[in-house]
């Protein structure tokens, strides 16, 4: 096909089942239309058709969500970018897209879900909007980042999220966290500054295991 494909909701929007035949059509890029045939895209399914061939991949903001498991392991996917609206990104969404190298998240996104980074190796930096509240468990475990800024927005992250992220150089945490969770940057081992703000009340004694940190601000 070289068409969306889609199922009607019943309330005047659709959800996306499947991608056009990308690789034979349009070199891999797919700009996912906000309507259809005067239906408003909400959704796209988690098993989308031809997700795998996907490269460049455009979501409009009328998606809330991107549901868990969508774009995990695919072959091609470089680029993501997620229109302003986007509200959350759920567990394991892009999991272990190893050629995934550009994420651009819109300043309306709140959470980022357990996993939904983990293993995107290639993935070196990553723009968080100030809004995003929340970050899921192993979010960018083994993750290619080389450095982070949480923003001030962020009020919880959970445990791992960074873990084993070897390429980490230096982490600026957000004001809006209290505690610094568990193994959540252990065994980044290039990890050397760190910028700890006053709202910081615990930091879990696993939580810069096997770093060695040069400087603490």
């Amino acid at each position: 096909p070289n068409e969306f494909n889609y199922d009607e909701n019943g309330d005047g929007t659709v959800t996306i089942t499947a991608f056009p035949q990308t690789k034979y059509q349009t070199n891999g890029t797919v700009v996912v239309p906000d309507t259809i045939d005067g239906y408003t895209v909400t959704a796209i399914d988690n098993n989308v058709s031809y997700a795998d061939e996907v490269v460049d991949l455009t979501i409009p903001g009328t998606v809330k969500e991107i549901q868990s498991h969508t774009f995990d392991r695919t072959s091609f996917l470089k680029s993501v970018m997620l229109g302003n609206g986007v509200e959350r990104i759920g567990a394991h969404a892009f999991d272990t897209d190893k050629g995934l190298s550009s994420v651009q998240l819109p300043s309306t996104l709140r959470e980022i879900g357990e996993s939904a980074f983990e293993k995107c190796s290639a993935l070196t930096s990553i723009d968080l909007p100030n809004g995003l509240k929340t970050i899921g468990s192993q979010a960018f475990l083994q993750s290619g980042l080389t450095s982070l800024t949480l923003p001030d927005s962020v009020t919880s992250v959970g445990s791992q999220a960074f873990f084993e992220c070897r390429s980490l150089v230096s982490a600026k945490l957000s004001s809006g966290m209290t505690t610094i969770p568990s193994q959540m940057f252990q065994r980044c081992t290039s990890l050397r500054t760190v910028t700890i703000p006053a709202s910081i009340k615990s930091i879990d004694s696993t939580a810069f295991g096997s770093c060695d940190l040069t400087t603490i601000y």
